[in-house]
């Protein structure tokens, strides 16, 4: 089967009706909540390790199988435009069209 990435997994929880909002708290907040982390990762706030993503959102026909045969349509997805490591701004290559 495939092996998707967090911003696939992320745009499979978009496809099945999930908020931005709610997809992102799913991938932040609550793993952070469930390691007893919460004061230090999955936010912003003063003081948390600051490491991020920015996501765009992109429109379009996407597809994502299960290994199964089940296969999940969506019009939208997240697509990574810039890592924040450490200070340090890492932007990946355009996608290949």
């Amino acid at each position: 089967g495939h092996i998707y990435n967090l911003p696939d997994v992320m745009s499979m929880y978009l496809g099945l009706g999930m908020s931005v909002g709610e997809t992102i708290t799913a991938v932040t907040l609550n793993p952070a909540r469930a390691i007893d982390r919460e004061s230090d990762l999955g936010t912003l706030r003063v003081g948390a390790v600051g490491d991020a993503t920015v996501l765009q959102i992109e429109q379009g026909e996407f597809s994502y199988d299960d290994g199964d045969g089940a296969v999940l349509r969506a019009d939208r997805r997240f697509r990574p435009a810039a890592t924040v490591k450490d200070g340090t701004v890492w932007t990946p290559p355009e996608p290949e069209t």
